[in-house]
């Protein structure tokens, strides 16, 4: 990458850098999580230099410091480490959706209001403190927090378990009070809410009040309750919610209705679309799931919301669900030929937008165990316990929000832990990072010899054990050990 000793660089504004003790944590938060990465403690020494009013140049000048003692040209030796350094962070490190270090002539006048002082000291690690390799986050990046388990509606093809729950059984609004400025006393870069449906949270504005107060970033609310005008005023009145997401299926009455087993739903849920757009919250936007139900009507569905100005308009086909799963609701594989090409009409329709829907067609034939093993190998690092920690309505602390609330799924208690110690506790490290291998006795995992691999460093879906096989104690279903069976077996 070549620069010129006087251009001006800034971390992003949308970029937050924190000294996690082991390393240097980088995140970006957007409106429904926070996408991480772990820098060097001399990346982010220096990173923390581009301040927007510095030069290239006198940031060399300020690194030379740095440079060993034996070095025979300091001031080349800190330009190349500059360099090597820009290279890297002028462009979007793996799943970050923007690069560390941007242009400041490039920002726009709002973000240079947001770019943030930092000081080069603060990332200081102690050599003998240096984990690179140790992926789990000495305090979470960010916090799901499902609000309360109860909804509007009853939805056919609902992924979460929700069981019922008492007030006594909540957690108080004092304590979840209490466990926020802990939070961002220690750095969290995101904390987002859901449930259920947050609507039915009787404190979900003493909620958003703190959030304005802590000037956390802003959130997307997902909803499938009814909005009404004074509920729209309020929430457009909040700078920590930037927008709505309202999950309705169809366009047809008659159809969203039914999948959601709530008579007038769907007037209700357009109503709190206009009602939502005449507020002013600042993006409404929607989602839909594609089962045989309503995937004839998918493209009137898109047609309809782009004629009400709803920009982002997001789909996913019907998957495996743990506890409420119907294989009535799996879209046959022919469904997705027909939908494919349904969607290249929508595309050359609507030139701009991003036309697409989750999940993909079902696998119908096993896959070859070469490909297995590939895909197994290249899976995503889960991110539960490293970067993300998730919270029930009770204050019990879980996997994941697709996780079932029961006793032997708990793996921290909010009520009588900070956040810190649940995070860093012994019911965690023990469910997610290093298992005793005998709880997996009878299954593949049991003599594997890349059990401790797979467990602490990449990591594997648990809610997919618990799915599929009802306990985390099994294997995922993608394990290449595992008989090579289709993922979708009946349509």
């Amino acid at each position: 990458m070549e620069y010129n000793n006087q251009d001006i660089y800034a971390v992003h504004p949308e970029v937050i850098l924190r000294n996690d003790g082991k390393y240097i944590a980088a995140g970006f938060p957007d409106p429904i999580t926070v996408v991480t990465s772990r820098l060097a403690p001399i990346e982010g020494v220096v990173l923390s230099m581009f301040n927007g009013e510095r030069t290239c140049e006198e940031i060399v000048d300020l690194s030379s410091a740095m440079v060993a003692e034996s070095s025979k040209d300091p001031m080349k030796d800190t330009e190349k480490l500059v360099r090597k350094l820009m290279e890297r962070h002028v462009e979007p490190l793996l799943n970050m959706p923007r690069p560390v270090l941007a242009k400041k002539a490039q920002l726009s006048p709002g973000e240079l209001n947001r770019i943030k002082p930092y000081e080069p000291t603060d990332y200081i690690v102690a050599p003998d403190k240096y984990r690179p390799k140790d992926f789990k986050l000495s305090y979470p990046a960010g916090i799901l927090w499902l609000l309360t388990n109860e909804c509007q509606v009853n939805c056919q093809y609902c992924y979460m378990h929700k069981p019922k729950m008492t007030k006594k059984e909540m957690l108080p609004w004092e304590r979840l009070r209490e466990l926020l400025y802990e939070a961002n006393d220690n750095g969290l870069m995101g904390f987002y809410v859901s449930g259920g449906d947050i609507l039915c949270y009787p404190h979900l504005f003493d909620l958003l009040e703190v959030m304005d107060e802590l000037d956390f970033h802003p959130i997307s609310i997902a909803t499938k309750g009814y909005i009404s005008p004074e509920t729209a005023e309020r929430l457009a009145c909040h700078k920590s919610v930037c927008q709505i997401q309202f999950s309705i299926d169809s366009t047809v009455p008659d159809i969203a209705d039914f999948l959601t087993q709530s008579p007038g739903f769907c007037q209700r849920t357009m109503e709190s679309i206009r009602n939502s757009q005449k507020a002013g919250i600042k993006k409404v936007s929607a989602k839909a799931v594609i089962t045989p139900y309503n995937i004839a009507t998918i493209p009137k569905y898109y047609r309809d919301l782009k004629a009400m100005g709803l920009e982002e308009i997001l789909m996913a086909t019907y998957c495996k669900s743990g506890y409420h799963h119907d294989d009535r609701l799996f879209n046959h594989p022919e469904d997705y030929t027909w939908l494919d090409k349904q969607f290249d009409k929508l595309r050359q329709e609507f030139p701009n937008d991003s036309i697409q829907y989750q999940n993909g067609a079902p696998q119908v034939e096993p896959l070859s165990q070469e490909v297995r093993e590939k895909r197994w190998k290249q899976r995503a690092r889960c991110t539960a316990g490293r970067d993300m920690m998730t919270v029930c309505a009770n204050g019990k602390v879980v996997a994941c929000e697709q996780m079932p609330e029961r006793y032997e799924d708990y793996i921290g208690d909010l009520r009588t832990q900070s956040i810190a110690e649940a995070w860093n506790g012994k019911e965690m490290d023990e469910y997610l990072f290093h298992p005793p291998r005998e709880k997996f006795a009878g299954t593949p995992c049991f003599d594997c010899d890349e059990f401790d691999d797979c467990q602490s460093v990449i990591g594997q879906c648990v809610r997919n054990s618990c799915i599929f096989f009802g306990t985390r104690w099994a294997p995922v279903p993608n394990c290449p050990k595992l008989p090579a069976e289709p993922y979708v077996r009946e349509f």
